[in-house]
């Protein structure tokens, strides 16, 4: 991931949607299990950009759900 010298990239995650319903959680329980706003848990499952720092959040939330059994480089897709 970026995050070095204040370049700080934008990410998806592909899977978050499948990976959410699987789990059982609605958009509102993952985004207070992530600390974000639901409404950025909506823009990434539609396939749109966010932080890096909203994508890792993300990524915490779903990989808490799916027993820590996620890997980050298979999950969260970097966008330059």
């Amino acid at each position: 991931m970026s995050g070095q010298g204040g370049n700080f990239g934008y990410h998806k995650i592909p899977r978050c949607k499948t990976l959410r319903v699987g789990a059982k959680r609605t958009m509102n329980a993952l985004a207070r299990l992530a600390d974000v706003d639901r409404s950025v848990i909506s823009k990434i499952e539609r396939n749109h950009c966010v932080t890096e720092v909203s994508a890792m959040k993300i990524f915490g939330a779903l990989n808490e759900l799916h027993g820590g059994t996620l890997e980050p480089l298979k999950e969260i897709l970097e966008v330059r």
